[in-house]
């Protein structure tokens, strides 16, 4: 506040709602731009890479879900690593300005994955949902599916969206 000091800003659920569809639509959009002219041979294979991490991240989970040892930290690294990837991609500073802006809001950025230390059941399923989307999203760009990229990234931001939701409900 001005010359009196700080005010504590009170999140919402909507708030944190709100953000997030603002960044699918802005994502979308990048995911579009990139398909539209073409994804570089260099960018499909830093996603494909991305996604193969996903995979190898995630086999075997449902088996390590109790073990003390096991996170899911690093595909919460690699889904910022992908959605970076593919905004830098579309190579569009207001773009990326805009989804740099909504990204500070808490729990809006695709770094944001509300994953606890110790991973439960729907968490992980989750998680394999976003995975399949990731595959779905790099396959819409190789083949230059502009619409079908954009709407499979704003989806992507819906489930997460409500995935947060649910756990928030949760507990």
């Amino acid at each position: 506040l001005p010359r009196r000091g700080f005010r504590v800003r009170t999140l919402t659920p909507r708030d944190v709602s709100e953000a997030i569809d603002v960044r699918g639509v802005l994502e979308g959009m990048a995911a579009r731009l990139v398909a539209e002219r073409g994804a570089s041979a260099a960018l499909l294979t830093a996603l494909a890479d991305c996604v193969a991490e996903g995979a190898d991240l995630l086999a075997g989970a449902e088996r390590r879900l109790g073990d003390a040892s096991f996170s899911l930290a690093p595909w919460v690294q690699l889904n910022a690593r992908f959605h970076g990837e593919l905004v830098a991609a579309a190579d569009n500073a207001a773009l990326a300005s805009a989804l740099e802006h909504v990204a500070r809001a808490p729990m809006a950025s695709a770094a944001a994955l509300a994953i606890g230390q110790q991973p439960s059941a729907l968490e992980l399923a989750f998680l394999q949902r976003a995975q399949q989307d990731h595959e779905d999203i790099v396959t819409a760009l190789s083949t230059r599916e502009a619409g079908r990229a954009e709407a499979l990234l704003r989806e992507h931001a819906y489930r997460s969206r409500v995935n947060k939701q649910r756990l928030f409900a949760a507990g």
